[in-house]
Parts: structure tokens; sequence; C-alpha cells
């Protein structure tokens, strides 16, 4: 029976810890004094509460919306959970939708007819 002697190499490669092309996860990049941007999507409407007027609200199904309206005439449904510029709805009642604001002081607002 006959060995082989095998010599082995060891290869070292440098590997950056974050690639040039993505960013470095624990670095922060919100400077102080920066506003965030909203993104509309569904449930999420960029809008100032001042700029809207509501229109409607349905209660008594399982799953109660809101009808409101902005300064153009562009019409939003919208339910409990959803965002209403820095505001979050909280509950519908007859005529009334309940928001919190969702920075600062948390204070809640109501928006009736």
């Amino acid at each position: 029976m006959r060995f082989r002697a095998v010599s082995a190499v060891l290869a070292v490669f440098a590997v950056p810890a974050v690639a040039a092309d993505r960013r470095d996860p624990f670095t922060s990049y919100v400077v102080a004094g920066d506003t965030p941007t909203c993104v509309e999507a569904r449930g999420v409407l960029c809008v100032e509460l001042d700029s809207l007027r509501l229109v409607g609200v349905v209660t008594g199904v399982p799953s109660p919306w809101a009808l409101f309206e902005d300064t153009s005439g562009r019409s939003s449904v919208l339910k409990v959970g959803d965002v209403v510029g820095r505001h979050r709805i909280t509950a519908l009642r007859r005529g009334q939708v309940v928001l919190r604001q969702q920075l600062g002081s948390h204070a809640e607002v109501i928006v009736g007819l």
C-alpha cells in the first residue's frame, strides 16, 4: 500500500465587513432634525389631519370604516389601525373617529361629522 504526501494550502481571503453596494445595518443614517418621510400605502394616508374632512362612518358591521375626503376631493376609506399623517385611528364610533398622535404627546384627537 502506497501513501501519497498531500500538501494542504490554506487560503485566507480578506472579506470586507460591508460590501460597497450595501449599507451597514449597524450605522444610523438618521440625522437629528430630519422628519421621516411618509410613503402612501394601503392603510397609510400621507396628509395632515387638518386637510381632511370626515364624510361618514360605518359602524355596526364586523369591520367598521370611515370615509375621509381631502381638499382636492380625493376620498379615502380608513379602518382602525390605519395611519393618517402622524395619527393612528384607534376607534370608530357613530359619527366619530378617534385618533392617537404617534409622535410626541400621544394626545387623543376626536374627529366628528
